[in-house]
């Protein structure tokens, strides 16, 4: 498995030296950490930590459990979101019974981890238990330097001015330990949980893609988005009259296309053309026939047998298959003259894709 690259979280808010109670004592943190927290912690430093802690744990571990809590909250207060006692009433006092509990957990635990500087081997498992158990609580590399940081300053309250140069590096090696096993630790935890999250999003994606494909497939070539935008706007242009949309629509089959006259019984009525009844009753046909197809494409299983019928008779009319670009053409033109403004470009689309479907069906096979 390649190696994992964990996103950042709870980045600090504030610049360690810009925390309440740092001051000079610790403006050299980062700096001692980075010079001496690789170098072998020495028995006399291991001494320097343990009386030093004693010290600070002699305030009660309660109280610098809040101490430390204030610290993180501080320096990172997204972290507030990784605890169980998140939700409590008035967190910010510090005195929630949640918050005082998980803090004395904390300490204790500082605590055996400072009782076992002397017995790494010991140690150490136990330290590499507790960062895997940690991973499922949302912990990640980067919120140890939070945790580092806020140890430090609560040390620093602890000891006041004797929390010197001499001590700090000590410290600085301790949790340098403990943070880099508990790290190393969580790592290959961590990897193959951002793989199973990976594999988790991945199997979701598709199956989201065969819902939806599912639903494409269910809706027909035809979306119930664009079956609406066509029965409402039709809806409108039906209220017109048969007989006046009716002809309108031949007025711009004959503008496109002079020569189809030629296909109809009212060929020879060329003086009132317009006007004449055999193309008024026609036209009012041709209308009530889109009606049904506009009407049926909520069910294309009974749609598609009768367009089938229709364009089959048509080809006794010596209807060629240009003829349906023609008529296709001609309607929108209509259409976006019954209606002007209300004729969007979503509505157009979506009769263009009816047209498709009516035209491909009545062609069918006839004209190969």
């Amino acid at each position: 498995m390649g190696a994992c690259q964990q996103k950042e979280c709870c980045a600090p808010a504030t610049d360690v030296n810009d925390v309440v109670g740092s001051e000079a004592a610790l403006m050299l943190i980062d700096e001692l950490i980075a010079e001496h927290a690789l170098q072998p912690l020495t028995d006399a430093e291991i001494g320097i930590v343990e009386n030093t802690w004693k010290q600070v744990a002699g305030l009660g571990v309660e109280t610098v459990g809040v101490i430390l809590f204030k610290h993180i909250f501080t320096i990172a207060p997204d972290a507030l979101g990784l605890f169980a006692f998140r939700k409590e009433p008035n967190i910010k006092t510090y005195e929630t019974p949640g918050l005082r509990a998980h803090g004395v957990k904390v300490v204790t635990t500082v605590g055996a981890a400072v009782d076992g500087l002397r017995n790494l081997p010991a140690l150490v498992p136990v330290l590499q238990e507790l960062a895997i158990k940690h991973v499922g609580y949302g912990v990640l590399p980067e919120h140890y330097e939070v945790v580092g940081k806020a140890l430090m300053l609560t040390l620093k309250d602890g000891l006041d001015a004797a929390f010197t140069d001499r001590v700090q590096v000590p410290w600085a090696k301790v949790w340098h330990t403990i943070s880099k096993t508990m790290i190393d630790a969580q790592a290959p935890v961590l990897c193959e949980k951002k793989a199973e999250e990976a594999a988790a999003e991945e199997a979701a994606a598709e199956a989201r893609a065969k819902a939806k494909a599912a639903s494409k497939e269910e809706e027909g070539p035809i979306s119930r988005v664009d079956i609406h935008l066509v029965q409402e706007s039709w809806s409108k242009v039906e209220a017109m009259g048969e007989e006046a949309v009716g002809v309108a629509l031949f007025r711009n089959i004959f503008t496109a296309a002079p020569e189809a006259l030629g296909l109809f019984p009212f060929k020879d009525d060329l003086k009132n053309l317009y006007e004449s009844p055999k193309l008024k009753a026609h036209a009012s046909k041709v209308i009530a026939t889109v009606s049904v197809a506009v009407n049926g494409l909520t069910n294309l299983k009974a749609l598609v047998p009768v367009l089938q019928e229709l364009g089959l008779t048509h080809v006794g009319y010596k209807v060629l298959k240009p003829h349906y670009d023609v008529v296709g053409s001609a309607l929108i033109t209509t259409l976006s003259e019954s209606l002007e403004a209300a004729f969007t470009e979503d509505t157009k689309a979506a009769w263009l894709k009816v047209w498709e479907l009516v035209s491909t069906t009545m062609i069918g096979n006839h004209y190969s």
